[in-house]
């Protein structure tokens, strides 16, 4: 899927995960690394993604076990909505590789661990209610485990391509 640069290598970092890291200087505007996105956002148009990000929200207003929730903007449901849909409508194949071959672990000093536990908690409870497998496209059911590993896929590893 991806084409690297001579002068890269692959490396395990107890903090980072697994990263790409230059062996060489590169100059300005050098392209070290292309490749096509593993799985892309499902567009906030998509019914599903609208019926899932109303139903966190309403969820989120009345379930008050994370002092998160406050700090959580509707703009930041909507995408994690967008994106758990996109990850359920994916290919078997595509979910098992966001969840075992990216980095998933955030520093466990980071707010991203909380925020991802407080969506967790809530996106389990409301994705059986409105993803079931039998609406179009959805592969099945998430756990709140898979929900949180997916969320964290995310937001280490996706880049937003706003405006491209």
């Amino acid at each position: 899927r991806s084409q690297a640069n001579a002068g890269v290598t692959v490396q395990d970092n107890s903090k980072f995960g697994r990263s790409l890291v230059a062996t060489q200087n590169f100059a300005p505007a050098s392209i070290v690394l292309c490749e096509e996105p593993l799985l892309l956002s499902a567009p906030e148009t998509d019914p599903l993604v609208r019926q899932l990000h109303a139903a966190a929200v309403r969820a989120a207003a009345v379930d008050r076990t994370s002092s998160v929730f406050g700090q959580i903007s509707e703009g930041n449901w909507l995408r994690v909505a967008c994106w758990l849909v996109a990850f359920v409508k994916a290919p078997d194949s595509t979910q098992q590789a966001l969840l075992h071959e990216v980095h998933t672990t955030p520093d466990p000093d980071s707010p991203l661990a909380a925020t991802a536990d407080a969506q967790a908690h809530i996106f389990a409870r409301v994705v059986p209610t409105v993803l079931s497998p039998s609406a179009e496209g959805v592969s099945g059911l998430l756990s709140q485990a898979t929900i949180r590993s997916a969320l964290l896929a995310r937001e280490l590893n996706a880049h937003d391509m706003l405006g491209r």
